[in-house]
């Protein structure tokens, strides 16, 4: 679904509020009402809550999960250097020389 937003609304902020559990809540809350239909209509999105926040503190926002998530792949990337260096390891190991 394409949703719209006017000016006042930071497309980056959006995305990560409609990744949210609060935004998410609502959704399954939709789900449940339309007996586990997985189809969720724009009159339904239109009647979601949606925080009200002014367009700086959206961006500041939006900045601190993207650094916030950052940070989590190098942490992600580093553990699987790591398993693949531990790997590498035990197959020299387990490989009879030669």
């Amino acid at each position: 679904m394409r949703l719209r937003f006017d000016k006042s609304v930071s497309p980056d902020f959006a995305n990560y509020f409609f990744r949210s559990v609060i935004f998410q809540q609502q959704v399954e809350r939709e789900k449940r009402g339309m007996c586990n239909m997985t189809n969720i209509f724009p009159s339904q999105v239109q009647d979601m809550l949606i925080v009200d926040v002014p367009l700086a503190r959206q961006n500041e926002l939006a900045s601190e999960v993207a650094t916030q998530l950052a940070a989590l792949q190098r942490e992600r990337d580093g553990i699987e250097v790591r398993r693949n260096q531990i790997n590498a390891l035990i197959e020299a190991a387990l490989t009879p020389s030669g």
